[in-house]
């Protein structure tokens, strides 16, 4: 099935954490649990606002052929979700309490592309092949990323597969590995 699987994805993340949750109910256990043995079609990126909780099950998200990011950081203005990946740096739009663990990725400009994840964040078990970048976070604090690889990844692009920085602190690495690709990690700060 070739069926763009974005806008259901979208919608359900946004019936899930609403602009007025809060901390204590996310800590009740709201969990996106994808099934194991899908393969998902991601044409858009998919925003994550904050206290979002994603399970892959390692199921496989196809992006279209690195066009777009698949998981992207979001902040709500209002009733809408509006990208914060790319926000000014020092704006702070912080997330806690949000994961990301077990998926595989294929075919993405950037799977994972995050900004202001703090607080008991956790990108986890997540594999990536034949994509642009794998995991880019800014602005990060008590972030931790472990058991993620990626192969294929970035080739010929210049573009590092893991790639951390920018007013960045307490970020627990644990695990990760790169082959077959041009640059494996940058990790500083600003």
């Amino acid at each position: 099935d070739e069926t763009d699987d974005s806008a259901v994805i979208q919608n359900i993340v946004k019936v899930l954490y609403p602009s007025s949750i809060v901390r204590h109910e996310t800590g009740g256990g709201y969990e996106l649990n994808f099934d194991a043995r899908s393969t998902y079609i991601i044409n858009s990126e998919i925003l994550l606002p904050p206290f979002c909780r994603l399970n892959g099950n390692n199921c496989l998200l196809r992006g279209n052929n690195k066009l777009n990011d698949c998981f992207v950081s979001a902040q709500w203005s209002g009733n809408s979700l509006i990208k914060s990946a790319d926000a000014l740096i020092g704006s702070k739009p912080y997330q806690s309490w949000s994961s990301i663990e077990r998926f595989q990725f294929t075919k993405f400009n950037k799977n994972v592309h995050i900004y202001g994840w703090t607080q008991q964040c956790y990108l986890e078990g997540l594999e990536s092949y034949d994509s642009i970048q794998h995991i880019v976070s800014r602005e990060h604090y008590f972030l931790t990323v472990e058991r993620c690889t990626s192969s294929w990844t970035g080739v010929g692009s210049g573009l590092p597969n893991y790639d951390f920085g920018v007013y960045s602190g307490m970020l627990t690495l644990n695990n990760l590995q790169a082959s077959s690709c041009d640059i494996a990690f940058r990790i500083y700060q600003g």
